[in-house]
């Protein structure tokens, strides 16, 4: 949805002075984008993979950029930190895609389920995380395991899965992609529209990378970075990464800090489903603050 986060962001009287923070930058999309009306970006990744291959589309843009990138490396929860020590305290826009990179679902870390045989690893930064999914799959409690896929589960399915990951860790510990689809497999959860293995997968993804707690410590930070006027851009993928979002825009507005600029959330277009069809379950919401 880079070309409906330009639109939102981008003031029509942009210039050079302009300044935009890109706290996913992934492969640059948004940056690029952004970095196209003159402003100045700045660019954070807590994956220092994608940051070469933001570095690679960023030095060979075509038009070349009226504006200029700066990349970092670093995790959108520290991204006041992050923001002040680049020169970026006060800007015009944010926006935040919390969605992972096709990259990541063909990087061997077990992101995805089609990966039967690589590890169970599922970290966004390997040099600074030490827990892999195998760990909390192999070392949590029963109600801390419950808790976890409740994020994405419904309480009865999370109930079931668990007892199949303690009957299984009991007789070996799970290790591999396959080990956890062998689980999922065993009827505990329901076939929908998506693979039985999707939202199991999401549960434990978002565990690993403390997704949830990272994103509602990165909100406020980043509002208070905007200028007067500025808007925060968040595209989600998840219901509850939607509803932490909705819920926090709704509170600032109530108290008055801002404006909800859109009602409801932007969908992807027809076309871009069709280009890309994980972003079908994308939604956008942007706020602005007064």
């Amino acid at each position: 949805m880079v070309h409906e986060v330009v639109d939102f962001l981008v003031n029509k009287s942009s210039n050079s002075e302009d300044k935009y923070i890109d706290a996913t930058l992934g492969a640059a999309g948004h940056s690029l984008a952004l970095a196209n009306y003159e402003g100045k970006v700045l660019g954070i990744d807590q994956d220092k993979r994608m940051l070469e291959i933001a570095r690679k589309n960023i030095a060979c843009p075509s038009p070349q950029l009226r504006g200029s990138a700066k990349l970092v490396h670093g995790n959108f929860r520290d991204i006041d930190r992050i923001a002040g020590e680049n020169g970026f305290a006060r800007v015009r826009g944010i926006v935040f895609d919390l969605g992972i990179s096709s990259f990541h679902y063909q990087s061997g870390q077990g992101f995805s389920f089609q990966e039967g045989n690589n590890p169970l690893d599922m970290r966004l930064d390997p040099e600074s995380q030490s827990v892999r999914g195998s760990d909390l799959l192999n070392s949590l409690r029963t109600d801390q395991l419950e808790t976890m896929f409740e994020e994405a589960l419904t309480k009865g399915e999370s109930k079931r899965l668990v007892k199949k990951i303690i009957r299984f860790r009991e007789r070996t510990p799970i290790k591999t992609v396959n080990d956890f689809l062998s689980v999922i497999r065993q009827g505990v959860i329901k076939k929908g529209k998506t693979d039985p293995a999707t939202r199991p997968f999401l549960a434990l993804r978002m565990a690993v990378n403390s997704e949830v707690d990272s994103l509602q410590t990165a909100l406020p930070k980043a509002e208070g970075l905007l200028i007067s006027g500025g808007r925060l851009a968040i595209i989600s993928f998840h219901s509850g990464e939607d509803r932490i979002v909705k819920e926090y825009f709704k509170e600032r507005v109530r108290g008055g800090y801002g404006r909800l600029v859109t009602a409801k959330p932007v969908l992807p277009s027809i076309e871009e489903v069709k280009e890309n069809p994980s972003s079908r379950s994308a939604k956008l919401r942007i706020y602005e603050k007064i």
